[in-house]
């Protein structure tokens, strides 16, 4: 019994206090060390969130204070167009307030909807869509340098259909568009350009679109490029600080880009200006098919839920449901 014991005690592993120690602790102590950086990490970004939040809403809730209490206080001594002014100057800032807190619930959404955005797509032709965004943008006319912006727009073939959500889609374009018109320099084009990307193999068909928007105004620094699609991200430049804006709106726009199965890219030059190119799938024979199996599917569900039959006599149909 001796004997074999001591085989045993042989054969094991033997261990000093200080490595039993170390491996008692080494794999905890990283667990936790790893727990720890996570939650410091969540908790900066969080502080981050509550500040930047702060500092968009502090911004017209100080000017929308100011000049309501000017009025209140001393609007029966200012001539009428200078309280119009100050009028119109609340408006905008309760305007920029709605469309921040509009951006804000877009931003919430992003997860949840991106399976929607994917099922919802279907064929949208994209000139007469083009076309509206741009009448939208030019109505918009937010400074004095944008109410004669021009804009040129080259859809070629102009029948070409691309596959996505046309209501993502369009929002999608018009944060690109009115981003491009904001940021022009006075007396510059903006330029809209829509093709087939190029077909790697010959003679196949295209299976994606090219939008490409395009302005001449200061540019985007190199150093900021990687950080323009970045919630609350602004780009540092002198007419960044004259032009209003969250900074949600490049995050927005790729965010549903990627939930249509496209991307959104960028290139600018100093002085010079930017191009953002947005890729998105064609429409193609197959999505065709796809799309009118989906609507007639759609047609029965609506139908067969419409029209219920009447316990109370067999040969009528009635709508809706019962009381």
């Amino acid at each position: 019994m001796a004997d074999s014991r001591g085989k045993r005690n042989k054969t094991q592993p033997s261990f000093s206090k200080t490595d039993v120690s170390d491996a008692a602790i080494s794999a905890p102590s990283e667990t936790l060390l790893s727990e720890s950086a996570i939650e410091m990490t969540l908790r900066q970004a969080h502080e981050d969130f509550i500040s930047t939040i702060s500092h968009e809403f502090r911004t017209p809730l100080t000017s929308i204070k100011g000049f309501a209490d000017t009025l209140l206080h001393y609007g029966a001594q200012l001539p009428e167009e200078e309280k119009r002014r100050f009028i119109t100057i609340i408006k905008d800032q309760a305007d920029r307030l709605i469309r921040l807190v509009e951006n804000l619930l877009a931003v919430s959404k992003l997860g949840e909807k991106a399976s929607f955005i994917a099922d919802e797509a279907r064929p949208v032709l994209l000139k007469p869509l083009l076309e509206r965004v741009i009448q939208s943008v030019q109505a918009k006319a937010y400074s004095k340098t944008q109410l004669n912006r021009q804009f040129e727009l080259v859809c070629k073939p102009q029948d070409m259909a691309v596959w996505a959500n046309a209501d993502q889609l369009e929002q999608v374009l018009l944060n690109l568009i009115d981003n491009a018109s904001k940021y022009s320099s006075p007396e510059t084009v903006v330029r809209v350009r829509a093709s087939f990307k190029p077909c790697e193999a010959p003679g196949s068909n295209p299976s994606d679109v090219l939008i490409e928007v395009q302005d001449f105004g200061r540019g985007i620094p190199v150093d900021q490029l990687p950080r323009i699609f970045t919630k609350f991200y602004r780009v540092e430049t002198p007419l960044s600080q004259e032009v209003e804006g969250t900074g949600l709106g490049l995050y927005i726009a790729q965010s549903l880009t990627q939930a249509m199965g496209g991307t959104l890219t960028v290139q600018s030059e100093t002085d010079k200006g930017s191009t953002f190119t947005l890729t998105v799938p064609a429409a193609t024979v197959e999505h065709q098919a796809l799309f009118q199996k989906r609507r007639a599917a759609s047609t029965q569900d609506v139908e067969s839920s419409t029209r219920l039959q009447n316990p109370d006599d067999p040969d009528s149909l009635v709508n809706g449901v019962d009381d």
